[in-house]
């Protein structure tokens, strides 16, 4: 890679470096299998386990790019997929109706 083409260094205040140094050291110290089995199960892929009081149905619509570019990049910031960010948008508008 280019030196006109490196990747910006982020930079992090004293705090946020302590807090990920002690991160560090707790991870490296290691987990009891009871301390993993209490964490919540996270659900990466696959349909919502619930979509409201019934079963989901699908809706199709068509978007032009620069609204989906708007929506995925908000979504990754929010760290839902792009389908919740989406219902849960619905969902705000739906509740000021």
């Amino acid at each position: 890679m280019d030196q006109d083409q490196t990747a910006p260094r982020a930079e992090f205040t004293a705090d946020e470096i302590a807090l990920f140094e002690a991160d560090a050291a707790e991870a490296e110290r290691g987990y009891s299998v009871e301390q993993l089995d209490a964490l919540p199960k996270l659900r990466l892929r696959g349909r919502p386990l619930e979509l409201g009081d019934e079963a989901g149905v699908m809706v199709r619509l068509r978007i032009d790019p620069t609204r989906l570019r708007s929506i995925d990049a908000l979504a990754q910031e929010r760290h839902v997929t792009r389908s919740q960010f989406i219902r849960d948008a619905l969902d705000r508008e739906l509740a000021r109706a």
